[in-house]
Parts: structure tokens; C-alpha cells; sequence
């Protein structure tokens, strides 16, 4: 590699004489292109991968709505233990 002329604010510009010199300071990508033909799927199998994902989106909210529930059962019953111990200590203070 070889310095380029141009200076500008502090930077210096670089030149190759050729990509091989560039080849061996800079990793290049082999993409290989495939082309494909559409096709076109059978309704059946669409409506069925269609049924089996919407199944999948209902098992998910519910095992979701479980979840959420039992987090909710659980700050619920630590709540109910803070309340009961302030009663109590209401109580002893009396």
C-alpha cells in the first residue's frame, strides 16, 4: 500500500495499486447467488400451518396468563401477611 497526497484535518488517505494489495489487508465475502422458483402451496397446507400457528399463539397467552397469575397470587399473599402483621402490631400497640 502506498500513501495517498491528501492530507485533510489529521487524516491520511491510503491508494492501492491494485485489489490483491487490498485482498490481503481486508477480508472479502464469496457470496454465491441461487435463484428460486415460487411456488405455490396447496390450501390445505396453508390452512393448516395457519391453524397449527394459531394454536401455538393461544398455548403461549395461556401458559403467558399462568404465569402472570401466579405472580399475581404470590404479591397478593405478601400483602395480605404485611397487612395481618400491621393489624396485629395495631393491636399489640393498643
Amino acid at each position: 500500500m502506498e500513501s495517498g497526497g491528501m492530507i485533510d484535518r489529521g487524516c491520511v488517505v491510503y491508494t492501492c495499486v491494485s485489489d490483491s494489495v487490498l485482498a490481503q489487508y481486508i477480508p472479502s465475502a464469496n457470496t454465491k447467488m441461487r435463484t428460486y422458483e415460487h411456488k405455490e402451496i396447496p390450501y390445505c397446507l396453508f390452512d393448516s400451518l395457519a391453524k397449527a400457528m394459531e394454536c401455538l399463539k393461544i398455548r403461549r397467552l395461556l401458559k403467558r396468563l399462568l404465569i402472570s397469575g401466579g405472580e399475581l397470587r404470590a404479591k397478593r399473599k405478601k400483602q395480605l401477611k404485611k397487612d395481618n402483621a400491621s393489624k396485629l402490631k395495631s393491636l399489640v400497640d393498643e
